[in-house]
């Protein structure tokens, strides 16, 4: 009953404020919306049958075009990864010819495409500083919801938890994948919250996303979580910014964590984690290092299909690609379980350069807008954009072991690095022009 009132309240209250006050409450929304799943979930039968996200994406789009303030004031072209980032979606329309799983290929892309407005509507209504607070905020608490379903559900005789997932993350790995990189914020906020009852709330939130991740136990948020908070713990220690206590702080927090660490990791996790170590590949048995065979399996299958192959290609040629001799489990149709090869196989090499590029697009504006921040001497807003730098390279790190090429939480990313350029550069710039 907790879960269908705090569905419904926050679906009907978002709305109406959305309605009276502002469509940026439609993206928050939208964004409690994806890990709330309302449709998949075990209490889906005490809420009506409907399509939640579609209804908040309509009313976005609707308010945000009545709203002419908002369609004038953020340029989405003058975003240079948003110039990738259409660019990238453009090559896998291109690719529809070749595709050898058109239908799956054809919706894969329309929801590609749908991705891409939303994004768009998303970055207009995002006009200022609190606003892009908010919908960090949303995507601690949306990470929190599902670090608290999976202390509901509890893992199951394989040691992982399952059935927590969203749409598009329905898998162990993805559901950990989506929530990884909220991490990050939850230690930025605490450190930057003045309110005591702030703090608490994103202990409690960071609290319940690390239980989550561990209870789900996927190696690759593991290491995206270690990369993105080592990045935002030394990127805060040897800051030339002063900030007070800032070291002490630092050692404080890593000798909390590492204590709050101790108590609630497992055996189970602890066994999971030493399996990183293992860099042969098991003819025998699949294990994390016969990912290695699916990698090269791509580069094999795209000296064939240089152009790619669409949605899902890669799975459906891996029988005629991975070794006979290699155990892949129940059957050799297997993802490639890696963003960049993903890519690779679907979109060929032309799809791959716009994909880095819009990778490496997104990271160099985020660099400038550090840049331009230190020169400022904002140290809340250096801070906030270190942090989604480094929920950015946490999550990139993941996706070299996931698929995730197409997932709302890199476009949400991306989205965020894009809103901060445009908040702390390019408007700040037009302002003193």
């Amino acid at each position: 009953m907790l879960n269908v009132l705090l569905f419904i309240g926050i679906y009907f209250f978002g709305i109406v404020r959305g309605v009276f006050s502002h469509p940026i409450y439609f993206v928050i929304v939208y964004q409690l919306v994806y890990f709330f799943n309302p449709n998949m979930r075990w209490w889906s039968a005490s809420v009506p049958n409907l399509p939640y996200s579609f209804i908040i994406v309509v009313l976005l789009i609707f308010f945000t075009l009545l709203n002419k303030n908002l369609l004038s004031k953020n340029k989405f072209f003058a975003i240079p990864p948003f110039k990738w980032m259409v660019l990238f979606i453009l090559c896998y329309v291109a690719v529809t010819p070749l595709a050898v799983l058109d239908i799956l290929h054809n919706q894969a892309t329309i929801d590609f495409i749908k991705l891409g407005i939303i994004t768009y509507f998303i970055f207009k209504c995002c006009d200022s500083y609190k606003k892009l607070d908010w919908m960090l905020y949303s995507y601690i608490a949306g990470s929190s919801y599902i670090g608290f379903q999976a202390m509901q559900v509890g893992r199951n005789a394989m040691g992982r938890v399952e059935g927590i997932g969203m749409v598009d993350s329905p898998d162990s790995n993805g559901t950990a994948a989506a929530i990884a990189s909220s991490l990050v914020f939850c230690l930025y906020y605490f450190w930057f919250t003045k309110n005591k009852l702030g703090k608490l709330c994103f202990v409690i939130a960071g609290g319940l996303i690390t239980n989550g991740l561990i209870l789900i136990n996927s190696r690759g948020a593991f290491l995206a979580v270690f990369v993105s908070i080592t990045l935002f713990l030394f990127s805060v220690y040897f800051s030339k910014i002063n900030l007070r206590f800032k070291r002490t702080s630092v050692i404080f927090i890593i000798l909390m964590g590492l204590l709050a660490l101790s108590i609630i990791v497992d055996k189970t996790t602890i066994q999971r984690i030493q399996t990183m170590q293992n860099y042969e590949v098991n003819e025998g048995a699949e294990s994390g290092a016969t990912r290695t065979v699916f990698w090269k399996a791509a580069i094999d299958l795209s000296k064939d299909y240089p152009l790619g192959t669409g949605y899902k290609g890669f799975e459906y040629f891996a029988p005629f690609y991975i070794p006979e001799n290699i155990h892949t489990g129940k059957s050799k149709n297997r993802a490639v379980h890696s963003t960049w090869f993903e890519v690779l196989s679907e979109v060929g090499y032309p799809g791959l350069i716009v994909f880095l590029l819009l990778i490496f697009s997104s990271i160099n504006h985020l660099r400038k807008t550090i840049i331009t921040l230190k020169g400022r001497g904002d140290i809340k807003g250096y801070f906030k954009v270190i942090a989604i730098r480094s929920s950015f390279i946490g999550f990139l790190v993941l996706m070299t072991f996931l698929n995730r090429a197409r997932s709302e939480v890199l476009y949400w990313l991306i989205l965020f690095s894009g809103i901060a350029y445009n908040l702390f550069v390019v408007q700040k710039a037009t302002k003193n022009d």
